[in-house]
Parts: C-alpha cells; structure tokens; sequence
C-alpha cells in the first residue's frame, strides 16, 4: 500500500519538529481545516466551474477563520508551530493553511512568491485567468500591485523568478529558511547551515538563503 503525501502544512510541521512542532499542532492545523470547510460549503457551496464570486467568498471564509482564531501579522520570521499556536504569523502560515484547504477541497489555488519571501495565493480559473489573494487580510490584488510595491524588474517576470506558480519543494525551501533562521536564533549553526543546505538543494536560485549561509 502506498503511503498517503503528507498535506504541505504538515509537511512543514514535521520538518519543524526538532524545534517542537509537536502532534498537538498537527490536531491544531485540522481543526482549523475542518472549521474552514464546514464554513465554506455552509456559506458558499462550491461549485464545479468555480466562479469568481464563489472564490472571492471563499477567501473571504478563510479570512474569517484566521481572524476568528486571533492571527496576525507581525512581519517578522516566524515558525509555522509558533504561529499556530500563539496566533503571530507572517505570510506563510496563512498561505500554507490555505493550500492545505484548497487541497482537501479540490480548489484551483496555487501558490505565489515575490522578493523578500513574500508568499501568497492565486486562484486560477479553467480559462487560465487568475486573481491574487494577500494572505492575511489583504484581499485580491492584482499582479501590477505587487509589481509596484516589490519593485519588481520585468526580466524577473519574463525569465520566471517571480510572480509566476511556486512548486511544493519552494515552498519548503522557504520552510527550511525560517528553520534555519530559528537555529541560528538558537544558536545551533551546525543545524542551521544544515538547513540552509537544503534550502539551496530545493531551490538554487533563493537569494535569502545564500545570505543565512554566508
């Protein structure tokens, strides 16, 4: 029998366990996934062709689960156990929940990187079309907004560094950067050039993670 892929939100979770993601954070991300769903087919009742009023509530919903669960947004590096259990997160916690919802649900929602490791999501439509969704309250935006406020060069859109749809091994390189920065915090460097390593082995081209290797 083949073992059932892990969801990326608990694949980030057992790669944080050395650092104390424990099984009682795992019970936390599917209490949060089961309350998102049971709201969203309550509310909304996704249907097959997805229409954009559906996804722009659906959104909404999980926005509302955040909210009602006390996240915010501090800006700063955070893991993704810290933020599940006191509620201070930065764009990766609730991008990976959303990931973790959209997966269970069959929705189209992809993720999305810009500079300085801002993640979020972006709802692709059968067409190809596609909006934007800041991860915690931000709401839809369009790629021009990103393009201002990350002063994004054109070449890194054309040549596909930014602003195009992430694979799952980015986004755990970008897991592995925020663990590696807790260790560094720890004072472990062994551990944390062990996972600046795998950050560069996921992804080659992560400029943040060349930098914590020094």
């Amino acid at each position: 029998m083949l073992e059932q892929r892990l969801s990326i939100g608990h694949e980030v979770l057992q790669l944080e366990r050395d650092l104390g993601a424990n099984q009682s954070y795992h019970s936390i991300l599917d209490d949060l996934i089961s309350q998102a769903i049971d709201w969203i087919r309550e509310q909304v009742g996704i249907g097959e062709k997805h229409m954009e009023q559906e996804a722009v509530a659906t959104l909404q919903i999980m926005d509302g689960v955040f909210n009602n669960s006390g996240f915010r947004d501090e800006g700063i590096n955070v893991l993704f156990h810290h933020g599940l259990g006191n509620g201070i997160v930065n764009c990766v916690a609730p991008s990976l929940i959303r990931l973790d919802i959209a997966e269970r649900m069959g929705l189209p929602l992809v993720p999305v990187t810009v500079p300085e490791s801002h993640l979020f999501t972006r709802w692709v439509f059968n067409d190809g079309t596609y909006f934007n969704w800041e991860p915690l309250g931000g709401g839809k935006k369009n790629d021009d907004y990103y393009v201002n406020k990350y002063n994004i060069h054109p070449s890194s859109i054309y040549n596909g560094v930014f602003l195009r749809n992430v694979t799952r091994n980015e986004i755990l390189a970008i897991a592995h950067n925020q663990i590696g920065i807790a260790w560094i915090q720890s004072h472990q460097i062994g551990k944390a050039l062990a996972s600046f390593g795998e950050v560069i082995q996921l992804k080659s081209n992560f400029p943040e993670a060349y930098t914590d290797y020094g």
